[in-house]
């Protein structure tokens, strides 16, 4: 049976104070020495989740907090997150208002969409901006490249800097070899101000469990990944089409991954069963072993590709490749035929 360390108990309980608004469970932090709290805010960091966690503290008894000079650490870096999303929303809409005053409508990905569904949507770091281009992709190049900015090019997406934000181009919804099966739509969402263009849940759905598979492979995959998965479950438990979403699950082969990614989060107590937004709620009960597995490589993973990226920059590409390799084989562990269905991909255009 696996044990939970204490450091790992501890921070997933401020993640269910944080996501929920509940008071954590003071007699687990009674007491604890400041070696204990460095960990908790080195793993809340790592899992991009420190500014999410920060509410949790001010919830505590006076005498279950961490020591003052991390708990004004904490709050420094929150704070920080605060601002930079500020920054972040400014450059946003100065982007979409830039777009659209020459015909263009970008769709907003990711990041900001899923935060909004937080009870403090500032204190979820945004990272970069990912904007899908419906129709006009090559005219939204030529626009970037038109006012000076130099572009990156991968197969998934252009990539460029505006005001220090990087701002990633997408031509496609999902990755190969997932698609969407059906026509998407667009519903508005408003974000401190903001109202931006978004897909609906079903797409949406998608994009979050293929995005946290991408992950899981390659540059790793964080709770910040679980907890956008939550919070899109809570939202929309009263309006999803189970149907349309198994249809879609099914299409693309993630049944297994998906049951054992709710499994994960039932497992963890970070959401009630009966509001996740899918029918087949049996992970808990049958993967027992590829769960226990799942969250070890998150605490693991954890830092959202930030560690893979130094290896890619710094490291010969073979050692890369050795790392990618190795990674994928694992993931055998969660899904062969997924990871079939990926690696056919990679060969078969």
């Amino acid at each position: 049976m696996y044990k939970r360390p204490l450091h790992h108990e501890l921070f997933l309980d401020l993640l269910r104070s944080a996501l929920w608004n509940k008071v954590p469970d003071s007699n687990l932090f009674r007491n604890l020495d400041e070696t204990i709290w460095l960990k908790l805010i080195s793993i809340a960091q790592k899992q991009a989740l420190l500014g999410v966690c920060y509410p949790s503290l001010s919830r505590l008894p006076s005498d279950c907090r961490p020591p003052q000079n991390i708990y004004l650490v904490w709050a420094a870096k929150a704070n920080y997150i605060r601002q930079d999303n500020k920054k972040k929303l400014l450059v946003l809409s100065e982007l979409l208002s830039l777009f659209e005053k020459n015909g263009i409508y970008p769709i907003v990905m990711k990041g900001f969409s899923s935060a909004v569904l937080y009870p403090e949507p500032d204190l979820r770091i945004f990272g970069d901006i990912d904007l899908f281009i419906p129709d006009n992709y090559e005219d939204s190049l030529k626009l970037v490249s038109d006012l000076g900015y130099e572009m990156s090019e991968t197969e998934k997406h252009h990539k460029f800097y505006y005001k220090g934000v990087l701002i990633e181009l997408h031509h496609n919804i999902v990755s190969r070899p997932f698609c969407i099966h059906y026509s998407y739509n667009i519903i508005e969402q408003n974000y401190d101000g903001l109202c931006f263009r978004t897909f609906d849940n079903i797409t949406t759905a998608i994009l979050l469990l293929t995005h946290s598979v991408a992950h899981l492979i390659g540059p790793g995959l964080g709770f910040r990944h679980v907890c956008d998965w939550v919070m899109f479950n809570y939202n929309n438990k009263d309006s999803i089409d189970n149907e349309l979403l198994a249809n879609s699950v099914n299409n693309n082969r993630l049944v297994r991954f998906i049951n054992i990614f709710n499994g994960l989060i039932i497992n963890l107590k970070l959401i009630d069963e009966s509001w996740i937004s899918y029918t087949e709620k049996k992970g808990s009960h049958v993967y027992k072993k590829e769960i226990t597995s799942l969250e070890k490589d998150i605490f693991r993973q954890g830092d959202c590709g930030k560690e893979e990226l130094f290896y890619r920059r710094n490291m010969k590409s073979l050692w890369v490749y050795y790392r990618v390799f190795i990674r994928f084989i694992r993931f055998f562990r969660y899904d062969v035929i997924l990871a079939i269905f990926i690696l056919k991909s990679k060969f078969v255009k």
